[in-house]
């Protein structure tokens, strides 16, 4: 596939992440927790594509800028979520502030055009998918099975 249909398809990707997180806005955990994760995906996939220099820097960082102001919205909603015991609202927290720590030193390290420093800070996303899609399921508390 030639570069510019990839940055297209990359784009059109982002776009329907970004529709599934705006229609996620409400005070409910379950939507903020579903807005995070898609963020997180969105994350994922503009680092992949980038470190197979199939997207640009800048789109890449821009990408990466949008994902933490989502992520850190969602989190507001998230802190504020009527459905969820002070506890959860807590951990969430604590997890979304790591969320964000790691889509930063993604962004770093495409600033950089660190590809290691890149490859650790996915691995440290995509854990912290692995962790609220466990509390979206029901598997440590949070927004599951309410």
């Amino acid at each position: 596939m030639p570069r510019g249909a990839t940055v297209v398809a990359a784009g059109r990707a982002l776009l329907f992440l970004l529709s599934l997180t705006l229609s996620a806005c409400s005070k409910d955990a379950s939507a903020s927790l579903t807005a995070i994760t898609s963020w997180t995906g969105t994350v994922r996939l503009a680092g992949e594509s980038w470190a197979a220099d199939l997207v640009p820097t800048p789109y890449t960082r821009r990408t990466f800028e949008a994902a933490e102001e989502g992520i850190a919205e969602a989190g507001k909603d998230l802190a504020k979520a009527d459905d969820l015991p002070r506890a959860d609202r807590d951990a969430l927290a604590k997890e979304t502030g790591e969320l964000r720590r790691a889509v930063a030193a993604a962004r770093e390290a495409v600033a950089g055009k660190d590809r290691g420093a890149l490859t650790s800070a996915l691995a440290r996303v995509a854990d912290g998918e692995r962790r609220l899609r466990a509390r979206e399921s029901g598997g440590g508390g949070g927004a599951g099975g309410r």
